[in-house]
């Protein structure tokens, strides 16, 4: 018994300092203030005149500059690189 009390009374001295072994200054804390999701890229193809459609080809691209030309597989043309968000 006296070994039971014993374990016991070790068990909640110790608790204290593993729970604030946590909070050291290696310890990292998640913070949704310092998420920043990566950049995309996307490359905007306008339509001919003698398309049928108003609408835009859109594809992903890789980074490069805004406003830089583009290509998009399968799309005739070239168009421009945008930041998309």
């Amino acid at each position: 018994m006296t070994r039971l009390l014993a374990g016991s009374l070790f068990l909640l001295m110790a608790a204290p300092a593993v729970w604030a072994a946590g909070d050291g200054p290696n310890s990292r804390v998640y913070n949704d203030k310092d998420f920043q999701p990566p950049q995309r890229y996307y490359c905007v193809i306008d339509p001919p005149k003698s398309a049928g459609t108003r609408r835009p080809s859109v594809c992903r691209a890789e980074p490069g500059r805004v406003g830089g030309r583009c290509r998009c597989d399968n799309v005739t043309g070239s168009g421009t690189l945008r930041l998309g968000g």
